[in-house]
């Protein structure tokens, strides 16, 4: 008898799905948001670097990087847990505002000289100033609160057009923000940052591929390291291409040039920082004697090139006197312009020829000897006797020549010592500012001159007080206000630069009943070979006193570090002594950040630039790496639509609908999906038709032998639809993110 045969178990028989490899899960939209968002302040902070050239090294990085790391983070946890497109981009946008006008308003309450109450009004403020710095000053600009304060503003606004630029699905339009953080280098055709393009290139190209959206570490890898590739690529190829045979015989447009215009500012503020100087030659001139011969005197002798005068001083700001029309003459070719009470040479001196030729300078004021001359220039010219300056209708610009013949006196101590300042000429270089510390500075001026009984001596003691004596150093960086009163503020901190040494001096004369008023000019510049050169950093202010013979006189108690020896007249004897004035080492500031090209007060630069030859091809790597990442962009949205079968075009549905806040899990059929959506989305009838046959298409391909019925077209036909549809509907403006009831399949 044979054993019954054991039955063989049964197997259940597998789903088709069993046989296709395993979906991988994608990211969580949440997390694919956060993460675009922190790639966006990434590339952000890298582009800040592109202002280097430009932005003298200082607080204004640190501050920019800080502000962009903040709202980099409100903005990755704002698209973390809401799935609106531009919700998050205008509340971060209101919180940056409401930080900077608190930070302002807070500022506000501990500075005096603030204008007004109203933080908003004081923001404005400070942007206004911001603009006329960048306008005056030249590269490298020393950036003050008012300069840092729109790198903040500007950054933010780059990193909040890129992240929307992602939340849009369009990243390689954020590149264009990007790039606006170039802008300044490239209209004053400074170098490029080969570290600004490689900090942000990465970071943007990272999103023009798609890596927050990617599933697995191993594809974002990859992608990183394709994105890094195309970066070395554009950097590498690039200067190869610039050395090929014919490049650059194209001519290309230039938004900047490598030398600029340079212009002297005659409204200055004490509380102004000083800027960055331009390197640029404004003038170069030669000296020789009347007859032709060498000149009897050297450039120091003849001394500064004075540009104008200023008189009106309301103690914290210079302001030009505006004598109209009626004062200023022509003159007729030899005659002598003198200031007026000064129609003869002062004393018996020398007569030199001073050539000029403008090489940089582009200004209305023409630059002239102290002493009394003779000009020859071509051109609309006038002149004012009262402020002893040369107006023309139409500024100077290179190529402008004239000529000169000074009448330079032989002007000493002793001659000096013996003039009395009853009669000026100008009556209001006796006016104070009329500030609460008139009389602090009164009697500090008194402190210093007491026992001098002669206009030079005093004169002389005030200038030794401010430059030698009294501790005083030369600083670029102005101190906080501390009072209304600029010149008090700076004899209590004693620092500043020749603006406020010339002021101080200036308003401590008057104080003293010597009439005293603030010239601006350039010093001697460089003699080579019997030319002198000048250049913007040669700008400077300095005071003159006035002597009832000898008229105007220069006095120098600015820091030898800035203007180097004194006039030779204040150096013969010291005040009620028989022996030279003895001058300490220049003392400059220490620690203290100080723009190396700088030297001078008020040179400003009206497009000034540095030719950018050698950066010249970080450019052109730029716009390389620009134009591979929108190429490998489009590429990529057509390829993908090219091929695109069931499987992407539901991915692709899948994205669109998360964005929305609408998800699932991979255990939901597409059948269940759809009908689920049906049910939690507020859309229109066709969206929810094309959803259900493009779920119908997906399964057509996975379980039916046939397969796939709709063509490529079709299918992105029904994605395009349902993804406008989710752009202008409710469900993709404001829905809060919600799982669709996964059961409703069951239940119906």
């Amino acid at each position: 008898m044979t054993a019954p045969a054991r039955p063989r178990p049964t197997t259940r028989p597998r789903p088709p799905s069993a046989n296709r490899p395993p979906v991988r899960r994608r990211p969580h939209p949440s997390a694919a948001r956060a993460l675009g968002s922190v790639l966006a302040g990434a590339a952000t902070c890298g582009a800040l670097l592109a202002l280097d050239p430009v932005v003298a090294p200082g607080g204004w990085t640190t501050a920019g990087v800080l502000a962009v790391a903040a709202a980099a983070a409100l903005l990755a946890a704002l698209r973390a847990v809401w799935g609106n497109r531009i919700g998050p981009t205008l509340v971060t946008a209101a919180a940056g505002a409401a930080t900077l006008v608190n930070h302002e308003g807070s500022r506000l309450a501990g500075d005096p000289s603030a204008p007004g109450t109203d933080a908003l009004a004081h923001v404005a403020t400070r942007l206004d100033e911001a603009f006329r710095q960048i306008n005056e000053g030249v590269a490298p600009l020393v950036a003050g609160h008012e300069v840092t304060l729109l790198i903040q503003i500007g950054a933010l606004a780059v990193l909040l057009l890129l992240d929307l630029s992602v939340a849009l699905g369009v990243p390689v339009l954020g590149g264009l923000a990007l790039v606006a953080l170039w802008v300044p280098a490239v209209a004053l055709g400074a170098p490029a940052s080969g570290w600004a393009l490689v900090w942000a290139g990465l970071p943007w190209l990272a999103l023009v591929a798609g890596v927050p959206t990617m599933t697995g570490r191993r594809a974002r890898l990859e992608a990183t390291g394709w994105s890094a590739a195309v970066l070395v690529l554009a950097l590498g190829v690039t200067p190869l291409m610039s050395a090929a045979p014919g490049w650059g015989t194209v001519p290309l447009p230039r938004l900047g040039s490598g030398s600029g215009s340079v212009s002297l500012s005659d409204d200055l503020d004490l509380r102004r920082d000083l800027q960055a100087r331009s390197d640029q030659t404004v003038l170069t001139y030669t000296l020789a004697a009347a007859d032709g011969s060498p000149s009897p005197l050297s450039v120091t002798d003849l001394g500064p090139l004075r540009s104008f005068t200023l008189t009106g001083f309301n103690g914290r700001s210079w302001s030009v006197d505006d004598a109209g029309d009626d004062a200023l003459t022509s003159w007729e070719p030899g005659q002598l312009l003198s200031p007026q009470d000064q129609d003869t040479p002062r004393s018996a001196g020398s007569q030199v020829q001073v050539a000029v030729t403008v090489d940089g300078l582009a200004d209305r004021y023409l630059p002239v000897t102290l002493a009394p001359r003779e000009v020859a220039v071509a051109g609309s010219w006038r002149y004012d006797p009262m402020r002893d300056l040369v107006l023309g209708s139409e500024p100077t610009r290179a190529g402008t020549a004239y000529r000169m013949l000074a009448h330079v006196p032989a002007e000493t101590a002793a001659n000096l010592t013996r003039q009395t300042s009853q009669n000026p000429s100008d009556r209001t270089a006796l006016a104070m500012p009329g500030s609460a510390h008139d009389g602090d500075v009164a009697a500090l001026a008194a402190r210093v001159t007491d026992g001098r009984s002669t206009t030079y001596d005093k004169a002389l003691a005030l200038q030794t007080f401010l430059r030698t004596s009294a501790g005083f150093v030369y600083d670029e960086q102005i101190p906080p206000a501390a009072s209304d009163d600029a010149v008090w503020d700076f004899l209590q901190d004693k620092r500043g630069y020749c603006v406020q040494f010339a002021t101080a001096m200036v308003v401590m004369a008057r104080s003293l009943g010597l009439p005293a008023r603030l010239a601006v000019g350039f010093l001697p510049g460089t003699d080579q070979d019997g030319t002198v050169t000048v250049t913007g950093r040669q700008a400077h202010a300095w005071p003159e006193i006035w002597f009832d013979e000898s008229g105007w006189v220069r006095f120098e108690p600015t820091p030898a570090v800035q203007t180097g020896a004194p006039p030779p007249w204040t150096v013969a004897i010291s005040a009620g002594t028989a022996s030279p004035v003895a001058e300490d080492e220049p003392t400059v500031a220490a620690n203290r950040p100080t723009a190396s090209t700088s030297a001078a007060p008020m040179a400003t630069a009206a497009g000034a630039s540095t030719p950018g030859g050698s950066g010249r091809w970080w450019w052109l790597a730029g716009a390389g790496a620009v134009l591979v990442g929108l190429g490998t962009w489009v590429v990529r949205h057509r390829t993908h639509r090219r091929t695109l079968d069931p499987e992407g075009a539901w991915a692709a549905m899948r994205r669109s609908l998360a964005g929305a806040g609408l998800t699932w899990t991979d255990a939901t059929t597409p059948r269940q999906a759809a009908r689920a959506v049906r049910r939690s989305a507020t859309l229109d009838a066709a969206t929810l038709d094309a959803i259900e046959e493009l779920a119908a298409e997906l399964e057509r391909s996975r379980y039916v032998a046939g397969g796939a019925t709709a063509s490529p077209e079709q299918l992105d036909q029904w994605v395009q639809r349902i993804d406008g549809a989710l752009r202008t509907s409710a469900a993709g403006r404001g829905r809060r993110r919600r799982r669709p009831d996964e059961n409703a399949e069951h239940r119906g």
